[in-house]
């Protein structure tokens, strides 16, 4: 649960106009990133309240801004998830 969590898509990664950030929206940062508590967790796992889910292969916008992905129906071929921490810098 985050009100900094955000989902992107780099399109065909091919012109940086085709990116696309989506950050959540802060009334649904409990959604950021989803356990939808059905089944195993191959199916139950991923961003927002269906924006993004990571097996289910059927999106809607619903917890971030944007919509990431062009299609309601769509396969992953890989997918990686990041945590972005601050550097705290311990020299004098």
């Amino acid at each position: 649960n985050t009100t900094r969590s955000f989902i992107f898509s780099l399109g065909a990664g091919l012109n940086t106009k085709d990116a696309i950030l989506s950050r959540v929206i802060v009334r649904q940062s409990s959604f950021a990133i989803c356990d939808y508590g059905v089944g195993n967790l191959e199916d139950s796992v991923g961003f927002g309240a269906g924006d993004l889910p990571l097996f289910g292969f059927k999106s809607k916008r619903a917890s971030y801004q944007r919509q990431v992905i062009s299609s309601q129906s769509f396969n992953i071929s890989e997918f990686e998830v990041f945590q972005v921490t601050r550097r705290i810098d311990s020299s004098p």
